[in-house]
């Protein structure tokens, strides 16, 4: 009994090797840098890592295709090889890629990205059996939102009606980082003579983990 199962053993554990050793290498890319060209054999993947350091900036990855079909996809830890199962970001248009992930995106934050290409084959698309050849280029890019503008630094001016709301955005560039708002109202009657509100002061910090 014991013989059985230190063989039984022996062979889970070098399979689990096995894996692990084929499991294929990133290749490093820096925000900001096009690289390549690099190639993909039809059905195969390439994969790729890089350190986003800007939590304040959307991340923007495009595959710049020259030959065949790329499709791409993008994950964090613990997912370090996305696939088009994975619970990932993914682009699968025609011809280039261009995926967009925005920090208002619940999963985003800074840190390390890895980044998927894969040489879609069939023959009911035009390119196809071919390797994919491709350039990869990842930005740090301005946010855009659909709604609201980045305030960050700037002094704002306005009216609001009674029991009204505005409602502004800002990016917080760490997890722990003291926050100061300041309000201004009119308060003088020759310059604001419809307007009476009293001037308030926010102010938010916490003090960051060891």
């Amino acid at each position: 009994m014991n013989k059985i199962a230190v063989i039984v053993c022996f062979i889970l554990y070098t399979s689990f090797n096995e894996v692990n050793t084929s499991s294929p290498k990133h290749i490093s890319v820096e925000v900001g840098k096009e690289t390549g060209p690099y190639e993909v054999k039809c059905d195969y993947f390439k994969y790729f890592q890089v350190e986003v350091t800007d939590p304040c900036k959307d991340l923007r990855v495009q595959v710049i295709q020259s030959q065949g079909e790329p499709d791409l996809y993008v994950s964090r830890f613990p997912v370090l090889y996305p696939t088009e199962r994975s619970l990932a970001w993914s682009s699968y248009d025609w011809g280039h890629e261009n995926l967009t992930i925005s920090t208002w995106d619940p999963n985003f934050e800074a840190g390390t990205y890895y980044i998927g290409v894969h040489a879609f084959c069939s023959e009911e698309v035009h390119t196809g059996n071919q390797d994919t050849i491709f350039t990869l280029l990842v930005e740090s890019i301005a946010v855009e939102h659909p709604e609201l503008e980045d305030v960050s630094g700037r002094t704002i001016q306005g009216n609001l009606i009674a029991e009204g709301y505005h409602y502004y955005r800002f990016c917080v560039p760490k997890e722990c980082v003291s926050v100061n708002v300041r309000l201004d109202n009119c308060m003088d009657a020759s310059e604001c003579p419809t307007s009476y509100s009293y001037p308030e002061i926010g102010r938010a910090s916490c003090r960051e983990r060891v």
